[in-house]
């Protein structure tokens, strides 16, 4: 696909980073934490022309492993549940502020403290069981990769 980096960085600036603010302001409000996921899903849309011929633009997990696990929580808001594919979560009600284990009741590492009342997001782990990661985590993992992508 072609690249058509200044529709997208007006697009980042102009509605993207202002969506991430309210929610870094906010990081208990699931519906802010979606509009920022949501945004943020879509800069890949204005970045890359639609008339090419290729099959479309990825990222890799090691380039930056929030873009897949936000692709999946926008998924997961619009169709309530998702049933392709291996998805890091299968379902909306994943998405939460609450029935965050505490400090000293979730498996080591994974419990909250002071940020228990965050956004959550339970992601899909049949091996070590449930893990939770706080999506204003997530959110700022993926604003870092778009600032050095968009600015470069």
């Amino acid at each position: 696909m072609t690249e058509n980096k200044e529709r997208a960085a007006k697009y980042y600036i102009e509605i993207v980073k202002p969506t991430v603010d309210e929610f870094m302001n906010d990081k208990c409000s699931i519906r802010k934490g979606m509009l920022a996921s949501i945004t943020m899903n879509h800069i890949i849309d204005y970045l890359y022309d639609e008339s090419s011929k290729n099959d479309g633009f990825r990222v890799s997990s090691s380039e930056c492993d929030a873009l897949n696990t936000i692709k999946d929580v926008c998924n997961a808001s619009k169709h309530c549940e998702l049933t392709r594919g291996k998805p890091s979560i299968k379902s909306s009600d994943q998405i939460t502020q609450d029935d965050v284990p505490g400090l000293f009741s979730a498996p080591f590492g994974t419990g909250g403290f002071l940020d228990a009342s965050y956004v959550f997001v339970k992601l899909n782990d049949e091996i070590n069981g449930d893990k939770f990661k706080c999506l204003p985590n997530i959110i700022k993992e993926a604003e870092d990769y778009w600032d050095k992508r968009l600015s470069s």
